[in-house]
């Protein structure tokens, strides 16, 4: 088969490369070798993104797996050029995009190839364009009782803005497309607008925004013909404040996801913008968090005995009622099995929060320690931490994960 001529960095550029599984990495020159097991979990949708960084003597190759950076390193002092020479791309100096289908496993996939330099050499990510999103919320990781908690917010019709937040992009992408499809009838005219688009649901209206977009024009244009919207902004500027403004000038029945690290935080920005002014806050109709738990991997765990620092840590900060058994912790220091992290599977939790003026005001006025603790009293035993809390004691979550995420 002839060979492609190189495309400019602005064109689409599509090759056709079957990677072989079963040829070792490690003893094998061909640079496709040497990330044949990334790219299979990025078409697996286990990994999100691939990230290769040359340094002078090596070159460091990351991923993230259930939300969790991981890093080898392969002995190669070019293995991002004698990639783009494999694969016959030319990118200039400056970097940019392009796009390219490889034959990984039985299947033909698309990845978005991202270049640039840094200080310390080349850089190069490797995204799938279209890794597989989950069509009902029952394959999702979101425990049963998560999933009827959804399922009923989806029946409510009434207008509002019920407000998704979460600590980690993929978790958060999975329950949007999920709840997207099952917000899908006949019945219903659906809009979706979406900083990247990952995967396209039938008879759904779902717009690709950018930074330029005219957010009060395709409003206007959602408010004429939605019946529901749902709206995933990603980490795209002011989008978000133009969203908001827009929803309380025009009020509909809006699911807005963001991503972010700490539910008190993410409010604090959106008070910020005027989200919890009283003029508004009647737009409100619900908080939902989401947090994505890495669960601990049964074939390496072991019993620990954490210290006593951790033991007065953990008595100060339980929230969970009852004994303390020693035993109940584990570790897992890694194994081949889990990739080297320690890590094997993740679930997804989920807790509701009505909003009342006892909560806008915390966020308001006081500290985000303080707005935490009231989320906290609000969702006892159905809050994150409480979650959280009672799977590190049933040994499903490592106890330093478990520590870190308060």
């Amino acid at each position: 088969m002839q060979k492609p001529q190189p495309q400019n960095n602005q064109a689409d550029h599509r090759t056709d490369v079957q990677i072989d599984p079963y040829i070792p990495a490690a003893n094998d020159s061909n640079a496709l070798h040497a990330i044949t097991a990334s790219l299979e979990l990025l078409v697996s949708g286990e990994s999100t993104e691939l990230h290769l960084e040359q340094e002078p003597e090596f070159c460091r190759i990351r991923r993230r797996i259930n939300g969790l950076l991981t890093e080898t390193k392969h002995l190669s002092t070019n293995l991002i050029n004698d990639l783009l020479h494999q694969l016959n791309i030319e990118f200039d100096q400056t970097g940019g995009k392009q796009y390219i289908d490889l034959a990984v496993l039985t299947d033909v996939h698309q990845f978005e190839l991202s270049y640039y330099q840094t200080s310390h050499g080349l850089c190069l990510n490797i995204v799938a364009r279209y890794a597989p999103v989950p069509g009902t919320l029952d394959q999702t990781r979101l425990q049963p009782e998560s999933i009827n908690t959804l399922r009923a917010q989806l029946a409510n019709a009434s207008n509002g803005i019920t407000l998704y937040i979460c600590n980690e992009a993929r978790a958060l992408r999975d329950v949007y497309y999920a709840m997207l499809s099952e917000a899908n009838d006949l019945e219903h005219k659906v809009v979706s607008l979406e900083s990247k688009i990952d995967g396209h649901i039938p008879r759904v209206d779902q717009i690709e925004l950018s930074s330029d977009t005219d957010i009060t024009k395709i409003f206007t244009l959602c408010s004429e013909h939605a019946d529901r919207l749902f709206l995933n902004t990603g980490n795209i500027q002011n989008i978000e404040k133009q969203i908001i403004q827009c929803l309380i000038t025009e009020p509909h029945s809006a699911n807005l996801f963001i991503s972010g690290s700490c539910i008190p935080h993410v409010l604090k920005q959106l008070a910020s913008i005027g989200l919890f002014e009283n003029s508004t806050c009647s737009y409100l109709n619900k908080i939902i968090e989401i947090q994505a738990t890495r669960l601990i991997c049964p074939h390496c765990a072991d019993s620990m005995y954490i210290s006593d620092r951790d033991q007065q840590w953990l008595d100060k900060n339980s929230v969970v009622k009852g004994g303390y058994l020693q035993k109940a912790f584990n570790t897992a220091l890694g194994c081949d099995r889990c990739n080297q992290t320690g890590c094997s599977d993740s679930v997804t939790l989920l807790s509701e929060y009505n909003i009342d003026s006892t909560l806008i005001k915390s966020v308001t006025t006081t500290t985000t320690k303080n707005a935490a603790a009231l989320l906290q009293a609000q969702s006892r035993k159905t809050s994150i931490r409480y979650q959280h809390e009672l799977l590190a004691r049933s040994g499903a979550v490592r106890f330093e994960d478990f520590r870190r995420s308060l």
